[in-house]
């Protein structure tokens, strides 16, 4: 399982909470663990897509499997509502734990 942030632009006049619940279910489903489901909030777009200049930004981080992200991706590419999506592969977390990993063993070989 890898760690995920995913940030999708939608428009700003959509109703965000049939589109969360949407997608909270089907990553839950799909044995994947939501870290943090956040509605940034509307905001200016530096540039104009699709003829609009503003745009509700929503920010998910997740843990899931490849074969998930690559069928989520799809899966939002699919949807009207949303302008842009950006998947990032986060390996903070993984070193994180790495080192929370050998401060732990040192821990215990110095007793």
């Amino acid at each position: 399982m890898r760690n995920y942030e995913i940030i999708l632009l939608t428009y700003h006049y959509i109703n965000l909470t049939d589109i969360i619940n949407d997608y909270t279910y089907l990553i839950k489903t799909n044995g994947g663990i939501i870290h943090k489901f956040e509605n940034l909030g509307i905001r200016l777009l530096s540039y104009i897509i699709k003829k609009v200049y503003k745009a509700n930004y929503v920010l998910i981080n997740l843990e899931c499997n490849l074969i998930f992200i690559n069928k989520f991706k799809q899966i939002l590419n699919l949807n009207k509502n949303i302008l842009r999506i950006m998947i990032i592969s986060n390996k903070k977390n993984k070193l994180l734990e790495f080192i929370k990993i050998l401060i732990h063993l040192i821990y215990i070989l110095m007793k």
